[in-house]
């Protein structure tokens, strides 16, 4: 109602104005100008809907169809198939840039590399898992710049070498997270292999394209990613700060988390948001943010509870966000 009633005293304002400079005329034209971005925002918003009922339409559909066939195929591919069918390039009946759907995405991609983080044990990463996962994406980063110069007669810059070396050497652990999710590999051996191989997958190249493709120095790329890191501890450090020294505050948390203020789940939103925002502050890629967001929220999180928090994260994820990222 307040909306309302103040976008109509912005219309009579508006045309108050073009009656007191061009007369009735210039009225005229202010009222054919707001009439006509009014009806630009109408279609605009129009297609954001459309689009996004398409997109869960294939978000429901595709794990039917992947159970009707024994999930011999993931219904992550299904999910791609129909995205791409759906997209603009074929059939064009959703677009990924109508309204906020740029943002929904961006928070989707943010929200799977939450539940990726959230789902390594550091501990991991700096044992002989860790240092294999590291040591074969050094080679694999390697053998992809050698190869690229090989192919090409060492004619091209270095920065093209080192392109070719971290798209070859890149992992897309937003495909197979769901992939294991759904054939309940995840936790497994394999499972935790994978997604620590993955993690330095995604990671790395990210490390690789700021300090190497950056337009900064390379001293100033290190400054802005030892910056980051240095805010992302910080980040960890605090709630753990606080649920020591505030008495009842971590009781609090856990007595409300199950009533609609949630508020476990909102303590992973507000840190999934903060990294993110000065992952982007600082120029680098939100996966990073999300990411480390993930591994924060993990040790915050009582061991006993750490099969029902995935629980909610995929619940929040995988339901709607997710899919809208994976098409």
């Amino acid at each position: 109602m307040l909306f309302g009633v103040t976008g109509l005293l912005g219309s009579v304002g508006s045309l108050a104005a073009g009656v007191a400079a061009h007369g009735v005329t210039g009225a005229s034209q202010v009222l054919v100008a707001s009439g006509a971005a009014a009806e630009s925002t109408s279609v605009e918003g129009t297609a954001q809907y459309v689009s996004i009922f398409w997109v869960s339409l294939v978000a429901l559909v595709s794990p039917v169809i992947s159970r009707l066939i024994g999930k011999r195929i993931p219904d992550v591919v299904f999910l791609l198939i129909f995205g791409m069918l759906i997209g603009p390039n074929v059939l064009g009946l959703a677009s990924g840039s109508d309204g906020g759907i740029p943002l929904l995405k961006e928070l989707g991609l943010g929200m799977l590399f939450l539940i990726a983080g959230f789902e390594i044990d550091v501990k991991s990463l700096r044992g002989r898992q860790g240092r294999s996962a590291i040591t074969t994406w050094c080679v694999c980063f390697g053998l992809g710049v050698l190869g690229a110069a090989l192919i090409t007669g060492f004619t091209k810059g270095f920065n093209t070498y080192i392109a070719v070396g971290i798209a070859l050497s890149s992992t897309a652990l937003g495909t197979l997270l769901p992939m294991l999710k759904s054939h309940g590999a995840a936790g497994t051996r394999v499972g935790n292999a994978v997604l620590v191989h993955g993690a330095v997958g995604e990671l790395f190249p990210i490390f690789a394209m700021s300090l190497l493709l950056s337009s900064h120095s390379p001293g100033l790329a290190i400054l802005i990613l030892l910056g980051f890191m240095a805010v992302a501890v910080v980040t960890a450090i605090v709630p753990h700060r606080l649920f020591e020294k505030v008495p009842g505050l971590r009781q609090i948390m856990a007595a409300e988390a199950n009533t609609t203020s949630q508020t476990i789940l909102r303590l992973a939103m507000f840190l999934l948001a903060t990294l993110i925002m000065f992952a982007a502050l600082f120029g680098l890629d939100a996966v990073l943010g999300a990411f480390a967001a993930g591994i924060i929220l993990r040790s915050l999180t009582p061991v006993g509870a750490l099969h029902l928090m995935t629980r909610r994260l995929e619940t929040v994820g995988f339901s709607f966000l997710i899919p809208l990222f994976l098409w």
